[in-house]
């Protein structure tokens, strides 16, 4: 999963831009889902805007659309075992990712 560290590249002007580079380079998508055993599912959610989010201390920004695809993604596996992983916990969650 990306973080703002794998968005924080000065060799690109856009998180856009990073972000397909990161792709490239990793030959797969920023949110993704493996079946593991027949009842455990694991979801990745990356962040995918690091500039562009001015609210942010780091924590992880989801798009609608990849809020969508996930709920869509949990609910095409209910009554399995979800695992999800982040980079750092989502903004809006309330859980801060650096401490005071």
């Amino acid at each position: 999963v990306t973080g703002n560290h794998d968005l924080e590249s000065v060799d690109f002007v856009s998180d856009e831009e990073n972000l397909e580079a990161w792709k490239r380079s990793f030959d797969t998508e920023p949110c993704w889902v493996r079946e593991v055993g027949s009842n455990t599912v694991l979801i990745g959610l990356s962040t995918t805007r690091f500039r562009d989010s001015p609210g942010s201390v780091h924590e992880v920004w989801v798009s609608q659309e990849h809020f969508d695809w996930f709920e869509r993604t949990v609910a095409e596996h209910a009554g399995s075992n979800v695992m999800v992983f982040t980079h750092a916990p989502i903004l809006g969650c309330g859980l801060k990712a650096l401490q005071k």
